[in-house]
This record gives C-alpha cells, sequence and structure tokens, in this order.
C-alpha cells in the first residue's frame, strides 16, 4: 500500500527487508545503492535521487548470534530482531558510492568508525564518517569531512582502498576524465608520516597543490585531500585490488587495459597494459592492426567487435575479476 513501509516479519520468503528509503519528491522510483563494510560490521544504502536519506544498518548482532550458536544450541530468533537501523538526512549524502572501516584510527584506536564517500550524479565528492553509536553515546555521530570539486560534471564511480604500506585512498571517476586518487591518510594520523604517501609524492614534485606536510598548522584537516589524477584511465569500469580496469583505449574494440594504482608514478603515460580479448572458443582474435576481424571482402564483421562494459570483483583481489 501507498506510504506503508513492508512489513518483512510477515513475508521473508524471499529475505528479509532491512529497511527502505521512501521517495519525497518528484522522483518516485529509486534506485539504491548498497556497499557492505570489509568488516562484515555494517552496511550502508543511498540512492542518487528522490531523497537525501542515507541508512546505516549495524549487522554485529547477527555474527555474534552466529558464532554463539555453533558454540551451544539457542532457540530460534527472527533476524530483523538482531540489527539495528540508523538514518541520516543531509542533502550532501545524495549519490551514495562506498564505505570502508578506518584503519589505524590514531584519535581513538579502540573506537570503530568508517568513512563513506557520496555525489555520484553530481560534480562534487563529499567525504563523510560515521562513528557508532557507545556505551556513552546513545547515538551515532555522522560528519562531512570533505566538499570538493572533482575533475568532471557528473561522477560515475566511488571507491576505498588502501595502498601497499595501508594509507587510506579514495577513488572517483568522472564522465569522460582520468580516474583520481585523494590521498586520504590525513584521517588515519598519517599527517606526520607524509614521506610515505605515494600521491604525496606526485604533488610535491608537480608543485600545484598544497601539501599536508608543508602546512605549518599539520594537526588542522586540509580543506581538500592532495589528488593526483591516473594516466589512461578515461575509460575505467572498476577498481580491485591494485588494478584499474578499462575498456578498449579510444573506443577500441577486442581489448582491454589494465593499470596498476600502486606504481610510484600514477600519472606516467606508460603505466598501462593493453590484453587483446579472447574469442569464443577462447582463442586470440586476428590481428589486423586495429583488433579487428575483417571478412574475405574487407568489410568489419560487427559480430565479433567485443568490449568490456562492466567489471566486478573484489575491492581487495585484484587477480579474480568477472568480465562482462
Amino acid at each position: 500500500k501507498k506510504n506503508l513501509m513492508v512489513f518483512s516479519k510477515c513475508h521473508q520468503n524471499y529475505g528479509a527487508v532491512a529497511c527502505q528509503i521512501q521517495a519525497k519528491g518528484v522522483h518516485t522510483s529509486l534506485l539504491m545503492d548498497v556497499a557492505c563494510t570489509e568488516d562484515g560490521m555494517f552496511a550502508f544504502g543511498g540512492v542518487s535521487r528522490g531523497s537525501v536519506e542515507l541508512v546505516a544498518v549495524d549487522l554485529s548482532q547477527i555474527e555474534l548470534r552466529h558464532d554463539n550458536s555453533c558454540a551451544k544450541s539457542q532457540p530460534d530468533v527472527d533476524i530483523l530482531d538482531l540489527i539495528q537501523v540508523y538514518r541520516h538526512s543531509d542533502a550532501k549524502l545524495k549519490g551514495f558510492g562506498a564505505c570502508t572501516r578506518l584503519r589505524n584510527n590514531s584519535s581513538d584506536p579502540d573506537e570503530l568508525k568508517y568513512l563513506l564517500l557520496t555525489g555520484k550524479g553530481i560534480k562534487n565528492i563529499h567525504i563523510w564518517s560515521f562513528s557508532p553509536p557507545t556505551t556513552t553515546r546513545k547515538e551515532p555521530l555522522w560528519q562531512c569531512l570533505y566538499d570538493t570539486q572533482t575533475n568532471g560534471n557528473t561522477i560515475t564511480y566511488l571507491h576505498f582502498r588502501y595502498d601497499p604500506v595501508g594509507l587510506l585512498q579514495g577513488i572517483s571517476k568522472s564522465d569522460d576524465q582520468k580516474l583520481r586518487v585523494w590521498d586520504l591518510s590525513w584521517e588515519q594520523g598519517s599527517q606526520f608520516s607524509a614521506e610515505k604517501s605515494m600521491i604525496q609524492d606526485i604533488v610535491k614534485q608537480s608543485n600545484n597543490q598544497a601539501v599536508t606536510s608543508s602546512n605549518p598548522c599539520a594537526n588542522t584537516r586540509p580543506k581538500r585531500p592532495p589528488y593526483a589524477d591516473v594516466t589512461s584511465t578515461e575509460m575505467t569500469l572498476g577498481v580491485c585490488g591494485p588494478y584499474a580496469f578499462t575498456s578498449g583505449t579510444g573506443g577500441m574494440y577486442n581489448q582491454m587495459s589494465v593499470v596498476c594504482l600502486d606504481v610510484e608514478d600514477v600519472t606516467s603515460p606508460y603505466n598501462h597494459m593493453e590484453l587483446a580479448l579472447p574469442s569464443a572458443d577462447g582463442s586470440p582474435p586476428p590481428d589486423t592492426g586495429f583488433g579487428r576481424r575483417t571478412s574475405r571482402s574487407g568489410r568489419k564483421q560487427r559480430g565479433e567487435l567485443k568490449s568490456v562494459i562492466n567489471v566486478a570483483g573484489l575491492s581487495t583481489d585484484g587477480g579474480h575479476v568477472l568480465l562482462e
């Protein structure tokens, strides 16, 4: 019925609905983006338009209940009684794209803290922090840490990753623009060890951005995180592990490119590897100079023209990726 929430406890044949975001305004058909943190403790969900609400679902009791059930038999409990949903509304929460648990939090190592990336569909990227309730604080803390413009007009992809030395990076991709890597190590308390950050090394060499370590007020959060644009990533479809996977450079068919993000200089034009896509029988496509197959008459066979349109995989594993 209209304006009524789904009563999941009576309708769990196809899974339980943990929470819903109701549409407000002109757009009534919402498409929710959902992401889970690496520790499995929280799941976050938001929409690009139609609502400014973002939900955080606490899943910690489900895992605890499962561990206790394996140790000793316990009575059955409805799964919805084990979760807790927190909601927050703000215009800068629109376009949720990624979440991660903050490692090496020097401000309070015992406190859980998560970072969120929002801004899909617009040109500004918003980085939020979320701190769950504690024994002394009954409500969660939501804070917008950064609101900064990216290198395009429409953000299409957001992602978190950690570099080889454990420093946090945020990744954004806009239409027809290069992949932009943001150095977020300041949030880990690493502002005094900036020499370990590859992004800040690139910033120092280019001399076109303000580096946190050179700021006399280094204990103050910068207005804009340091960043670097990765070369040959205009056609990026996704990031898995240390690699960015892109479709054919310049719209070329039957090939894709892989760009490593853990090199010393991500702006180098030589930091990419082109791979030929196999044919239907698993054999490489014939080399005609442009990665295309031609008929006897010299006309191109469009049925043999392939291009990668989607990439799926784990954020920490670049060795096992599914291509569509």
